[in-house]
């Protein structure tokens, strides 16, 4: 068992090595991880790639799809050691941007760099490791393909704690940011498939599912006596409003529930029941395809939830964190809305063109909205899901293979369980998160979401990139109260908490 204790950035955790420094059977797990003495999570781990393949004909027509599975191991891996890398190393480099060029194990912060310095010099910490399917496995596997190998790294980036720049759009947050990146290259074969005459086989999308403990201490404040007890976490679920004027704020009670009703167009704080739903589908907030025959309509499709945020229950009917706010809670936003652009500060999320050439005018990617994935390969599908800490889904349970926790469709995984649970009190709860890459994806031409549409543009997606580069960014404050702060009472809309009880649903779009 390998500890760290990072006294520049403040994070600790642990994890498992063999003696040659090989991350074991499934990939890097990282342990007991706690920033500045606060607890963060039990484990965080990637469960294993899923890589459809397509077998295609001579006249390029596809003539069947497969799912196979790889867990980080050896075999099918080679797979080579842990290593753990601080920038600060080669702090008498001049320019931070020059810094991270110098570190290889560095270059995802590129993506977001201003998170990455104090004083214009580089500060951080990751844990890496590097595995490689090789020719021999791919030829073995998929004869005749037109790749030869696949290059994956685990990069489990951290800073300090931190609010310049701001991690959301008030910038009232101080918080330290954890990113539990996967970069892969495939590796196409020179002069591509061997034998042109004969069928070949490429990968139409890459999918990465990862199980993140998530435990969070209770509460910053102590309990008042007589008040219910805590146990466990809470999780909600929020979808940005696009305007940054709402039509109900007018109407809301209070300041902290207008700020609420400005912020998110939909709500469900906190979870209900269990759930297994969309972030983002193919590079849009909007699930499902676009197109029915030849026609289509962006308006009528449900929408996809923007973030996830994650606290220590505080019990039935107590105050629960901010939203907007969230002070002692972890964040994950895989997307801004564009309501969040009046607040947020002119340093974008992520430092690089917000939208790929060509992609500029739809909504979801106008000046204020900002979807953060790597511009690379931005058309990514990511699906979220919140359960029980349940025995036979948890990969420390005794004879739980990896492979059961990654189904060819991801959602049976939970559906296959029956009927979600109630975890609205709190309960031992873990989040699953899954990044699809495809190949290539259909957009409608017009930008107008209310018009029927018979043109459409096909948009293909890059070789290499990395996925979760948005990260987790951790605050453990003590809850206050502010011109961009929201509501400490729950929040569920559309639908409220009865009609999520009555129906039962796993799917809950935004």
């Amino acid at each position: 068992m390998a500890r760290i204790i990072d006294a520049i950035t403040g994070w600790e955790m642990q994890y498992f090595a063999d003696g040659a420094g090989k991350p074991p059977a499934g990939g890097i797990v990282l342990e007991e991880v706690s920033h500045h003495s606060y607890t963060f999570a039990k484990d965080i781990r990637l469960i294993g790639i899923r890589l459809q393949v397509e077998e295609v004909s001579p006249q390029n027509t596809v003539v069947n799809t497969r799912s196979h599975f790889l867990p980080l191991s050896d075999p099918p891996f080679v797979v080579g050691r842990i290593e753990e890398k601080s920038p600060t190393q080669i702090q008498s480099v001049p320019g931070m941007q020059n810094a991270f060029q110098k570190l290889r194990e560095f270059d995802d912060a590129l993506f977001m760099k201003n998170y990455f310095q104090s004083n214009g010099r580089p500060v951080g910490y990751v844990v890496r490791a590097d595995y490689t399917l090789p020719l021999k496995y791919v030829d073995a596997t998929w004869p005749n393909s037109e790749f030869s190998e696949i290059d994956i790294s685990q990069r489990f980036l951290f800073s300090r704690l931190a609010n310049v720049p701001p991690h959301e759009p008030g910038g009232v947050l101080e918080a330290a940011r954890c990113h539990p990146i996967t970069r892969f290259e495939i590796i196409s074969r020179a002069g591509g498939a061997k034998e042109p005459s004969k069928n070949r086989f490429r990968i139409s999308s890459i999918r990465f599912d990862y199980r993140l403990h998530l435990r969070l201490d209770t509460a910053f404040d102590p309990p008042k006596p007589g008040a219910p007890a805590r146990t466990g976490n809470n999780a909600g679920l929020f979808r940005d409003e696009e305007m940054a004027t709402s039509a109900a704020a007018p109407l809301a009670p209070a300041f902290d529930w207008a700020v609420s009703q400005v912020a998110f167009a939909a709500a469900e704080k906190p979870l209900i029941l269990e759930v297994a739903t969309v972030g983002l589908w193919e590079g849009a907030p909007l699930v499902g395809p676009r197109f029915s025959g030849n026609k289509t309509t962006i308006k009528q499709a449900p929408h996809c939830w923007d973030n996830v945020h994650w606290w220590g229950a505080r019990g039935l009917g107590q105050p629960m964190i901010s939203a907007p706010g969230a002070f002692h809670a972890a964040h994950i936003h895989w997307r801004w809305g564009g309501a969040g652009s009046t607040f947020r500060s002119t340093i974008p999320e992520i430092d690089t063109p917000k939208a790929p050439p060509g992609n500029e005018g739809y909504w979801w990617q106008s000046d204020g909205a900002r979807i953060l994935v790597d511009p690379a390969i931005w058309i990514q599908t990511i699906r979220i899901a919140v359960t029980r800490n349940r025995p036979n889904l948890n990969p420390l349970t005794p004879g739980v293979k990896l492979e059961s926790l990654s189904t060819e469709d991801w959602n049976t995984l939970f559906t296959g369980l029956g009927t979600p649970v109630d975890i609205e009190a709190g309960d031992q709860i873990v989040l699953w998160y899954s990044a699809e890459v495809h190949r290539q994806t259909v957009f409608p031409t017009e930008h107008d979401e209310g018009k029927l549409e018979r043109r459409s543009k096909t948009f293909l997606a890059g070789d290499a990139g990395s996925v979760f580069l948005h990260g987790i960014f951790f605050a453990h404050g003590a809850e206050r109260s502010g011109f961009a702060t929201g509501t400490r009472s729950a929040e569920h809309r559309p639908r409220s908490a009865a009609t999520i009880r009555s129906e039962r649903k796993w799917m809950r779009p935004a």
